[in-house]
């Protein structure tokens, strides 16, 4: 099965503000991988949104929350949702930027 890699719209954690914006996923992903920033002030972790408006809950796969530590690359099940974000446990002191490919199944 032919694979195609996609760029996702980068996640982004304001200055002063814990979690980022939202993101869709495509419906032929295979591999979802989030790059973290080099520092981050607290604990991140990836929520999903069932219905892609402003009800988030934090994502949790084999009974662990999906955390992401500072300067690595996280592979992510791919959940079944509308919209995927992050969310820091305390507000990051400065912008947090987290790029976001998908290894799509064509």
């Amino acid at each position: 099965m032919p694979r195609q890699e996609l760029e996702l719209e980068k996640l982004v954690i304001p200055r002063g503000k814990k979690e980022s914006q939202g993101i869709r996923l495509h419906d032929m992903a295979a591999v979802l991988t989030v790059y973290a920033p080099k520092s981050l002030t607290g604990m991140v972790f990836v929520q999903v949104s069932p219905d892609g408006e402003e009800s988030y809950a934090t994502y949790v796969h084999k009974g662990v929350s999906v955390k992401l530590a500072s300067q690595t690359a996280t592979d992510v099940p791919v959940p079944a949702c509308k919209m995927l974000r992050v969310m820091s446990s305390v507000e990051e002191e400065e912008e947090r930027t987290f790029n976001v490919l998908e290894l799509l199944e064509m």
